[in-house]
């Protein structure tokens, strides 16, 4: 069983991947295998939708780390609609939530 479910929507090549479960040990894998495919398949931006990921631990914080790390090295856009509770709080004691270019919401084209 998926502890994560990351949906991808596209428009215009800027991407969202939507996380849904949570992000960890076990998951972390997933979402960078995500983020590299799309950079090197010519995404513009890509937004991480956190809204509804409920866990992410050290491992899942790598994990976004190294999706942004990604997207600046391959010059793709890159933010995070923020999401709530533990997930968003790890980013904000870690000092990792200042680093991100936060989407306050979703356009309609890509929501």
């Amino acid at each position: 069983m998926d502890r994560i479910c990351i949906r991808l929507v596209e428009a215009n090549f800027h991407c969202t991947l939507m996380l849904r479960g949570e992000l960890d040990l076990a998951s972390a894998p997933l979402l960078e295998r995500a983020a590299a495919r799309l950079c090197s398949e010519g995404a513009r931006k890509i937004i991480l939708d956190l809204r509804q990921l409920d866990f992410c631990d050290v491992a899942g914080l790598h994990a976004l780390q190294a999706a942004r790390v990604g997207c600046l090295r391959s010059g793709v856009g890159f933010g995070v609609v923020p999401g709530e509770g533990q997930a968003r709080r790890l980013l904000e004691i870690t000092g990792f939530f200042e680093r991100l270019e936060r989407q306050p919401r979703l356009t309609k084209s890509v929501a």
